[in-house]
């Protein structure tokens, strides 16, 4: 009896707060479930394409679809093993349940936009109370770079990414003092890693510098086992990591670092020389509005606590956050973005507005947190002005989701076809050919992926080819089986003959003759020739496991084994 009624009130408070927050996120992404129309949204294509491509492996029993084989008009392309696969398996299983995928994707930033506010709230709960904690969640999920990746960035993973770092801190703090704690950090490296690898690398960064400054608080010991729980969270993403690190040669990532103008021209506050990037434009209004309120905020939080300068504490270690981000996101960091290519596969270093929107809800936390335990005569006038930037965000954020078609606005879908900005990338096209999953292998895919030649340039995919072709000789092919990872297929050659498979090489391509391993030729344009003398043949191609996955497979296992130890341990 007395256990239900210590429960009780806890299933209460998470039943409450999740109907909010749900509310909340419904609220933002409504329109997209009422019109269905997804059009301009910028990075929606890629993820249509691969959301169908993804889901459609899945259905064909491939339980991790690295190579994406309709993609590139039938060549294929090894995208995720470059790119993190966990969203689109939760957008797949959403999928097979025969809802569209339109919906599909709305229903994925709504998924998203609940993640932020739950892990908001979760965050703040014990540091700020649960009322400040839950108008902190919705300030989180409003916040104007949250409502810019769902409207007109369609960042679906990065906004997982956003959604998830105060859950990230969250459990680093409990892992200092609690070792159970440790098993969710883990977890947590585990799942951001399989989540979106720029916010990865940059959350880590920022995570191992936060830990250490714990020094001075915990015991070395405590210290290294915190860390030590997000590097085996890193080991169990191995079979995705390793690859993605070592067999990135083999692709032509290295564009990544040229889009929209490179970092430089992503930089906020550039000069006009390099003002080419990006949403440079939308992402430093929001950028210099956010640092109005961060200075409001402040001198509420100086006036809350100027007898009792302890308790400014909290509000100026996200102050010195805040102001490093601020940095590193500018012009005047130019030179730290110089001197590292890993920090410029970031592409854009105002990428780390989604840490910066988290600090500046929890400085508007902690204000509202001084005003409300405020004794001040002006405590009535310090909480308007708190409302004021509360409701202030939101509305910022509802005419960023207002500016394009498509999600919340459709208009005409094919009036907007004709707009002069997308002609030049045949926009129109590609969303309309990504929404009907007959027509997708018509569409070529990222450029970054595309694999290197052997003169080491990007290969050229060619439409309405052949599955297999001579290239010299005489003889005739019959193709037996073509599907995603195994191929088969009969010559019966007259002279020597050259074969060309409409197939991009890659290392985890396996090809057989005859049932014997046979040697693979990697083509000029990139795809897999064979030679045969004059004979009958049966020729196997079948996709398999590079040595790099095989060791990150390794990695993975003995990390989950070294998890489980420590959980049968601790728990």
């Amino acid at each position: 009896m007395n256990n239900r009624l210590s429960i009780n009130p806890l299933l209460r408070e998470v039943l409450i707060s999740f109907v909010l927050l749900l509310g909340c996120s419904i609220i933002i992404t409504e329109y997209m479930f009422r019109n269905g129309i997804i059009f301009e949204s910028h990075d929606i294509g890629p993820h249509l394409q691969w959301l169908t491509h993804f889901s459609r492996h899945l259905a064909e029993g491939i339980w991790y679809p690295r190579w994406l084989a309709d993609t590139n008009y039938g060549y294929g392309s090894p995208d995720f093993v470059f790119y993190p696969p966990g969203v689109y398996y939760i957008g797949s299983l959403i999928k097979l349940t025969g809802i569209d995928i339109q919906k599909t994707v709305a229903l994925l930033f709504l998924l998203a936009s609940l993640l932020a506010g739950f892990s908001c709230y979760v965050y703040g709960r014990n540091k700020w109370g649960k009322k400040v904690a839950l108008l902190a969640a919705l300030a989180y999920m409003t916040s104007p770079y949250v409502v810019l990746n769902i409207y007109q960035r369609a960042a679906l993973p990065e906004t997982f990414a956003v959604a998830l770092f105060p859950l990230g801190l969250f459990l680093t703090d409990q892992a200092f003092g609690k070792p159970k704690w440790r098993i969710g950090l883990a977890l947590f490296f585990t799942v951001l890693s399989l989540t979106h690898a720029p916010s990865l690398l940059l959350y880590t960064i920022f995570w191992f510098l936060y830990v250490i400054c714990f020094l001075l608080k915990y015991s070395w010991k405590a210290i290294v086992m915190t860390i030590g729980s997000g590097m085996v969270g890193l080991g169990i993403a191995s079979f995705y990591l390793l690859p993605a690190v070592l067999e990135k040669n083999l692709v032509n990532v290295n564009s990544m670092r040229k889009v929209a103008g490179g970092f430089q021209g992503n930089l906020i506050w550039t000069p006009v020389s390099w003002a080419n990037g990006f949403m440079r434009n939308q992402i430093t209004d929001i950028f210099t509005y956010q640092l109005l309120i961060i200075i409001v905020l402040i001198i509420i939080i100086f006036f809350c606590c100027r007898q009792e300068p302890k308790k400014m504490k909290e509000a100026i270690l996200w102050l010195i956050f805040l102001g490093t981000l601020s940095f590193l996101m500018t012009y005047p960091s130019v030179k730290i973005w110089q001197s590292s290519r890993t920090l410029q596969m970031v592409q854009f270093p105002w990428r780390l507005m989604g840490m910066f929107s988290f600090g500046v809800v929890a400085m508007l936390a902690i204000a509202i947190n001084r005003v409300l335990n405020s004794k001040s005569q002006l405590k009535l006038i310090l909480s308007l002005i708190l409302a004021v930037i509360f409701l202030a965000n939101a509305g910022y954020s509802y005419n960023l989701s207002r500016t394009l078609s498509g999600f919340n606005n459709p208009g005409n879908l094919q009036k907007a076809a004709l707009n002069p900005k997308y002609k030049s990338e045949d926009f129109f096209n590609v969303i309309k050919l990504a929404l009907d999953e007959k027509e997708i292998s018509k569409l070529q895919g990222r450029v970054e992926y595309l694999l290197l030649t052997p003169e080491g340039v990007a290969a050229k995919p060619l439409l309405d080819q052949p599955p297999v072709s001579i290239v010299q000789g005489k003889g005739l092919i019959e193709v037996d089986q073509w599907s995603s990872y195994n191929r088969i297929f009969s010559v019966s050659a007259t002279e020597d003959t050259n074969l060309k498979i409409g197939t991009f090489y890659y290392p985890a391509w396996r090809l057989y003759v005859n049932n014997l391993p046979y040697p693979m030729i990697v083509s000029n344009d990139g795809t897999i020739e064979l030679k045969l003398n004059p004979g009958d043949y049966t020729v196997r191609l079948f996709y398999s496991w590079t040595y790099p996955f095989l060791v990150g497979m390794i990695t993975s296992i003995i990390s989950i084994i070294i998890l489980g130890i420590y959980w049968y341990k601790f728990t």
